[in-house]
């Protein structure tokens, strides 16, 4: 009898070793999975952050262009600015010059 029941307490034991076994080969395949999961996850933020980057830097090499281009414009603007200013000038004086020979031949002309 004392086998006997040495045996099915051997059994039980076991039975209970068993399902033990399985319960945490299946929590392992669970975190298995998981972690497959949170890895792909993990690639897929990766990937993305990779193309944010190239965007980023795509945009900061547009920043460049542009700002150049605009001081470009700026220059062109200062320059064309002091031409128009140059030929004001110009003109002021080529009026100041007709009104004062137009004086000039109105006196001529009072003198005749």
């Amino acid at each position: 009898d004392r086998f006997r029941a040495l045996g099915i307490d051997r059994a039980v034991e076991n039975a209970e070793l068993q399902d033990k076994l399985e319960k945490a080969q299946n929590e392992l395949r669970r975190a298995q999975a998981e972690l497959r999961l949170n890895q792909s996850d993990y690639e897929r933020s990766q990937v993305e952050m990779e193309q944010m980057q190239e965007k980023v830097e795509k945009s900061q090499g547009e920043i460049y262009r542009l700002r150049a281009k605009l001081e470009n414009s700026q220059s062109e603007n200062e320059n064309i600015q002091e031409e128009f200013d140059k030929i004001q000038q110009a003109l002021s004086r080529s009026y100041a010059e007709r009104d004062k020979y137009a004086g000039e031949m109105d006196k001529l002309r009072e003198e005749l």
